[in-house]
């Protein structure tokens, strides 16, 4: 599992505003001994149209590059141990890795995965590096300093000017209802509905939620989501 004192250690924090939509990643560097390095601090540029998760999953990708290149420079350290405090991220990494991957992105039951082109760069990145990588969690707003660090790291990388954009459209709901799977049954009727989130899955497909906008619908107001292939939308 690797040792704390002779491991790269990493704190990784992703965060999202919702006001406008914009993501940011940040995390902290703590060398081994041996390595006689200073710890270092990233504050990477940020991203349109980000959610939390995707940026949780975006900064450990950043991290394991960076990382990567010290190895490049030096080699004085066996293994990384990366602590995050999004569940999210400890609970689905090695899914990503030995499951998913291997399933052309989807679960068990055939679902696709979501924030896929995040999750395969995290792959990519932790196979490319040829040596162990955990991820552990960190309680969230711990009293940890180098928590708090990547926390602040990841406020202010959103809030910088960023050219990035993340896949997908990510909009704010006009409905005061929640989120209700099969709220709106399919009765081949026309609806007038506006989309909240549009975001890539896989071979094609997009997942989207939406809400109906059509006041003279029984469903008005009502938010649900769909799934499609080779869609072409107009709103």
């Amino acid at each position: 599992m690797g040792n704390d004192e002779e491991s790269l250690i990493i704190f990784t924090d992703g965060s999202s505003y919702s006001s406008p939509r914009k993501g940011g990643t940040g995390f902290v560097i703590k060398f081994p001994v041996k390595c006689n390095q200073k710890d270092r601090s990233f504050c990477p540029p940020g991203y349109n149209g980000a959610t939390n998760n995707r940026m949780e999953i975006e900064a450990c990708v950043l991290a394991v590059q960076k990382a990567r290149r010290f190895l490049e420079e030096k080699r004085c350290f066996d293994n990384i141990i990366i602590y995050t405090d999004s569940q999210y991220v400890v609970d689905n990494y090695k899914n990503a890795m030995f499951v998913w991957s291997k399933n052309r992105w989807r679960k068990q039951e055939g679902a696709p995965v979501r924030n896929k082109s995040t999750w395969k760069d995290l792959v990519r990145e932790m196979r490319n590096i040829r040596m162990i990588v955990n991820i552990r969690k960190v309680k969230g707003h711990s009293d940890d300093p180098n928590n708090k660090e990547a926390d602040k790291l990841a406020k202010r990388s959103a809030k910088r000017k960023s050219f990035n954009t993340a896949p997908g459209i990510i909009r704010r709901k006009k409905s005061p209802n929640i989120v209700q799977l099969g709220c709106v049954r399919m009765k081949n009727q026309e609806l007038l509905i506006r989309i909240i989130t549009s975001l890539p899955m896989v071979d094609g497909e997009h997942e989207y939620k939406y809400e109906v906008m059509d006041e003279n619908s029984e469903y008005f107001q009502c938010v649900d989501q769909a799934w499609h292939n080779n869609h072409y939308i107009r709103y």
